[in-house]
């Protein structure tokens, strides 16, 4: 129970905190609806343009032929999505070709066993589950590749959208590069989760899974009671990867029968509850604090224990914990926590949407505790926070509860009963809507027990979580945070209440640098805890697994070899200001960058191509040098009047000529898609060059993807026609700068870098191949690539005088290129 000094405050001053501390709510949910209106809209749109290509005419038959059959029984005709009431969706399910009621109740028995209908049950926990209706469509892989249909059942936005759109009903089955090097498409596995309702399933269970499906391997994901209830599948998978699920009698059989079949058992722990010594509150304060007691606890660590034991291998999310249970004889592999697409979004929209809103002028210290087990940890630093409370009274402590159930039970801390006005008590909310809370910090603190063994166990999400809101984390020195945080560039650790309090003062005190911190720690962690890095993980240990012995020990090699490449590198952006910007506050997956210099009479033409791409929702990005023409008063009577057409759309202007390489930087900086365009101001891109470039991308699984170019003015040749090869690269560029490109792979390697000579992209796609990136190749022609006097290219790069420089830079910064290196473009 939060306790108060009644004279601290009056009536008066009490109620204008509580409108203080309403602003920004009310701004949040203000902005909410807005988007949620958008969504009506175009949802709206579609279905009148759908409905005008008589689109329908053949689903609509059937669907009639059941609501007149089923129409008492239909208990959704009340949704308040439009289309439903005309459409039911269960009633859409069922009438679906891709819906297989047969084979979903074979596939999952539980539906058989609990009598439920078959497209009810697909409807309510589909998505959820990532059940899917028939082996023809894939729910996860529908909503991995469209992002936009996240809000309606998969199936269901397919049959009323998809199929006339083309989408796919699940990423290709041919394999990638990569898929071809383990031909994953022949393998399964089996994901069982031990706690399936709760946040950990997700960063251990989905995330992996997902990763595994985009390397295409063929996934099945179930609890311990499904598994064991459908044991002929775990005789038919290649890998069974089961966690946070301890010994029973269930267990018992899925591992005998596992075994028998020589399926090799992976037991994934993400806490460190595999020694039952450690079962004690001293250790794991949490104990007492949850109503828990050692005995109940230590039976519960040796049930994991034992799990472990009779698995083949192990994985953890943290290097302290895969060290401690290979002290238990087990072969270990290292899987870090991360985040999804989704998390990704909502974060920066979250964050946007604070930015544009206006601030209270209240600075908010936010503790994102779950649950009431971190008491000995959060009393590491009460009476640091309590001086600060003290001194700064536009100081926020932010606290989570969960109903009347505090998180942090202040009762134990009487520090905290003076300043208990000055704490923020917010309701626990859904992991997915967390992004939401962690954007209203100013500062987010980690406090762990420093040596204590439970404590260094923890993974590093907080500051993964933070840093996607660009909010900056002062966290304890557990060997996690220590590997997760460059001290004083991405974050802070603090080794006593010495440097807690010095840490903070000088955070509270300085807007700019929390702003630079935030930053800085958004981009360490793009790669390092994204998607991309967690494909590269799970195909890692899916090789050393199944092919034991050379390709095995190659692989080894190459972990060692790319954690190498683990150290960070902030991509160099020269000063700048911002001209304009517009946004919706909607989600764009890509953005176009296009940065300008003295190239007014071209700029124009760029400019409408962005504006011509069939991808609804886009980003545009433009970044003048320091042009001495009227190239900016052009871009902002360009963006004036067609501003509408961008979810985003920002004008901003160098403080110094800063060149070709680090313009782009600007550019990539200021992008909030997953995914951006380098567009030149003297070319044009085609309308599909972005949807289809998207498209490849996701299936790929690429750090970029190039298309075919056409030439254009002085001459009219056909560019960038080859597939993807380093070995190619090695005797010179063929591929250009108009490419899809990760956001996350720019990050992770640091950027494009300044060159004096030119042949900045190719220095780029170099590194990317430093660093183990693939790109892929579309045999299609997306866009124009113009010939002229004027550009770069002919000005600089290739000049006599010139030839030799760009060649001995590129080679000293790549000494793998080879002396026969061409002089292409």
């Amino acid at each position: 129970m939060v306790k108060s000094d009644s004279s601290l405050s009056t009536p008066e001053s009490v109620h204008n905190r509580e409108i203080e501390n309403k602003t920004l709510e009310t701004t949040y949910l203000q902005q909410i609806i807005e988007r949620k209106n958008q969504e009506i809209s175009l949802l709206q749109h579609e279905i009148k343009r759908h409905k005008k290509k008589s689109l329908f005419s053949a689903i609509t038959q059937k669907i009639k032929k059941l609501i007149k059959r089923e129409s008492e029984e239909n208990v959704y005709l009340n949704r308040r999505n439009p289309y439903i009431v005309k459409y039911p969706e269960e009633v859409i399910i069922k009438a679906s070709q891709l819906f297989d009621k047969d084979w979903y109740l074979d596939q999952y028995p539980e539906v058989k066993i609990s009598g439920a209908d078959p497209a009810a049950h697909y409807l309510q926990f589909g998505i959820k589950y990532g059940y899917d209706p028939s082996p023809h469509f894939s729910t996860r892989d529908y909503q991995a590749l469209y992002p936009d249909a996240q809000k309606m059942n998969p199936l269901v936005h397919y049959e009323l959208f998809g199929k006339a759109e083309g989408r796919k009903c699940r990423i290709a089955d041919k394999a990638s590069s990569q898929q071809e090097t383990l031909a994953n498409n022949k393998i399964k596995i089996t994901f069982i989760s031990g706690e399936p309702e709760t946040p950990g399933h997700f960063y251990r269970i989905s995330h992996y899974a997902n990763a595994a499906r985009i390397i295409g391997a063929e996934i099945m994901e179930m609890d311990v009671a499904s598994a064991f209830a459908n044991l002929e599948q775990i005789t038919g998978t290649t890998i069974l990867f089961v966690w946070r699920a301890g010994w029973s009698q269930q267990i018992s059989h899925i591992f005998t029968v596992a075994s028998k079949a020589k399926v090799p058992i992976v037991f994934d722990v993400d806490d460190l509850m595999v020694d039952a010594k450690l079962a004690k509150v001293k250790i794991v304060d949490g104990i007492r604090t949850i109503g828990s007691t050692e005995q109940q606890v230590e039976k519960f660590f040796k049930a994991m224990q034992l799990s472990m034991h009779f698995a083949d291998y192990c994985s953890a999310p943290t290097t302290f914990l895969a060290d401690y249970v290979r002290a238990y004889d087990k072969k270990t592999f290292v899987l870090p926590n991360g985040f999804d697409e989704y998390t990704w979004h909502a974060s920066r929209l979250a964050m946007r949407t604070r930015f544009n809103s206006q601030h209270d002028g209240l600075i908010r210290i936010g503790y994102a505790g779950g649950s009431r087990t971190h008491q000995k940890d959060f009393s590491m630093i009460v009476d640091v926070i309590a001086r600060i409370l003290r001194e700064r009274p536009h100081c926020r402590l932010v606290l989570f509860r969960k109903g009347t159930t505090h998180c942090i039970d202040i009762d134990e801390f009487p520090a905290l009963l003076p300043v208990s006005q000055q704490i923020e008590w917010r309701e626990m909310v859904p992991l997915k809507e967390l992004p939401w809370e962690m954007a209203r910090f100013d500062i987010n603190i980690a406090p762990l027990e420093f040596g204590n063994p439970f404590c260094e166990a923890k993974s590093e999400l907080k500051f993964f979580e933070s840093a996607l809101v660009e909010v900056p984390v002062v966290a304890s020195p557990t060997q996690p945070f220590r590997d997760a945080i460059i001290d004083g560039k991405t974050g802070f650790l603090a080794y006593d209440e010495e440097s807690w309090y010095s840490i903070l003062s000088k955070l509270l005190d300085d807007s700019a640098l929390r702003k630079q911190i935030g930053r800085h720690s958004y981009y360490s962690v793009l790669w390092k805890y994204g998607s991309e890095r967690r494909v590269e993980l799970i195909s890692s240990m899916m090789e050393m697994i199944l092919f034991p012995g050379v390709r095995a020990a190659r692989t080894f090699e190459l972990g060692l070899l790319k954690s190498k490449n683990d150290c960070f590198i902030m991509p160099i952006i020269p000063p700048h200001e911002v001209i304009i910007s517009h946004q919706k506050l909607n989600v764009s997956e890509v953005t176009v960058v296009v940065p300008s210099y003295n190239y007014g009479h071209f700029l124009i033409e760029a400019l409408e191509s962005v504006k011509d791409q069939t991808l609804l929702n886009i980003d545009l990005v433009i970044v003048d040098d320091c042009s001495t023409d009227n190239s900016i008063e052009l871009a902002l009577k360009w963006i004036n009047k067609h501003k509408g057409r961008f979810n985003r759309v920002v004008l901003l202007k160098n403080t110094g000529n800063s060149g070709l390489a680090l313009t782009r930087n600007v550019g990539f900086f200021h992008s909030e898609s997953l995914f951006v365009i380098p567009l030149d101001p003297d070319n044009k891109l085609l309308p599909n060059f972005a949807i289809d470039c998207l498209t490849k991308i996701k299936e790929s699984g690429a750090a970029f993807v190039y298309p075919n170019i056409q030439r254009f003015g002085d001459d009219d040749k056909v560019i960038g026609v080859h597939s993807y090869d380093p070995m190619r690269l090695v005797n010179g560029n063929y591929i250009d700068a108009m490419a899809l490109i990760r956001l996350s792979a720019w990050a992770y390697v640091g950027g494009y870098q300044h060159l004096k000579f030119g042949w900045e992209d190719y220095d780029l796609w170099c590194r990317f191949i430093e660093h183990g990136l693939v790109g892929e190749h579309i045999d299609e022609i997306l866009a124009k690539y113009r010939v002229h006097n004027q550009s770069m290219l002919n000005q600089v790069t290739n000049r006599t005088e010139n030839k030799s420089k760009v060649k001995a830079d590129i080679q000293s910064r790549h000494p793998w290129l080879r002396q026969a290196i061409k002089n292409v473009e």
